[in-house]
């Protein structure tokens, strides 16, 4: 499994035209082959921050998507932003759930 985020700052005032540009790219994108999750979260402190966030079953689907007419359209809102968006790829080999959280709360350091 693969992780992408990837954390975008939006110009002043270019916001809603910003939301416009991305609307369809997000439906799209969630329905690519190996896409298992994708996410954009608005910062609730800085309305002109976003974070996409992604999990995708294989690097090979990923590779695709960025390869995507669709992908390409995010980058075309490049001229929307204040800076050039920062991309973070993870390989994830194990997850885990609440059991790890009980497990730690169960047992303390000494």
């Amino acid at each position: 499994m693969i992780t992408v985020n990837i954390r975008i700052e939006v110009l002043a005032g270019k916001r809603k035209e910003f939301l416009r540009a991305i609307e369809g790219i997000v439906g799209i994108t969630r329905k690519a082959k190996g896409c298992l999750s994708h996410r954009i979260w608005q910062n609730i402190e800085d309305e002109n921050q976003f974070e996409v966030f992604e999990v995708w079953k294989s690097r090979e689907d990923l590779d695709a998507h960025w390869r995507s007419d669709i992908f390409g359209a995010l980058l075309g809102t490049e001229h929307l932003l204040r800076v050039s968006p920062q991309i973070f790829v993870n390989v994830v080999s194990h997850t885990a759930g609440m059991e790890a959280v009980t497990a730690a709360r169960r047992n303390p350091p000494l």
